[in-house]
């Protein structure tokens, strides 16, 4: 398995983001460069143990990958995005989670492509919730996909996808996190190591 591969990921530090960095890091893949669309709030000093705070989303992201250089990349700040990209070289862009649609710019600081990974066969439950859309619509087949951006939300063509079935009796948003994290990691893997050997055959959703 390539590990040579530099590549940023762009998260928002929920918890089937922080199953993928999970995924990555079992797979011994980890990024060189993390992305964070808002910061990270401010450490506070606890004066007693009414004050103790749980860790944010974002910080539990942090302590996964300890050795990691981060930046925080809000809507506003594009400009340190692109920088950051630039800076370290980046041939990838990873998506997992990411609250704004982004420029295509942010496509053009990579070497080679950009790449969302979303918890869902697209085209079915695009957006930014497909996990408990198909627990609400009692889905048994589930899935993950791996696409390109497009400047679309969930529309670019599709590198790879993986299929799982889950019984109604053990379905719970937990377990399709990481089923959907870790098939996913799984294809971006693959899919980095196909790119550098016979390359892609991307397919248009319908």
């Amino acid at each position: 398995m390539s590990t040579d591969c530099r590549f940023a990921l762009l998260t928002n530090g929920s918890v089937f983001s922080q199953r993928v960095v999970e995924c990555l890091l079992l797979k011994r893949f980890p990024p060189a460069l993390v992305a964070l669309p808002e910061y990270a709030p401010a450490d506070v000093e606890a004066c007693g143990a009414f004050n103790i705070q749980p860790p944010s989303p974002q910080r539990k992201i942090i302590a996964l990958l300890p050795d990691v250089p981060f930046v925080y990349a809000p809507e506003s700040s594009l400009r340190v995005l692109i920088e950051s990209l630039q800076q370290f070289a980046i041939e990838f862009i990873l998506v997992a989670c990411w609250p704004y649609l982004l420029d295509t710019s942010i496509y053009q600081c990579a070497d080679r492509p950009a790449l969302n990974l979303h918890p869902s066969l697209l085209p079915d439950f695009r957006g930014p919730d497909p996990l408990n859309q198909q627990i609400s619509s009692q889905q048994t087949k589930f899935g993950v996909t791996l696409h390109m951006l497009n400047g679309k939300f969930d529309q670019g063509d599709i590198i790879a996808q993986s299929t799982f079935k889950i019984p109604q009796t053990e379905l719970n948003l937990v377990r399709l996190q990481q089923d959907c994290a870790l098939l996913g990691v799984e294809l971006f893997v693959e899919a980095i190591n196909k790119y550098k050997g016979e390359g892609w055959q991307p397919i248009p959703q319908g």
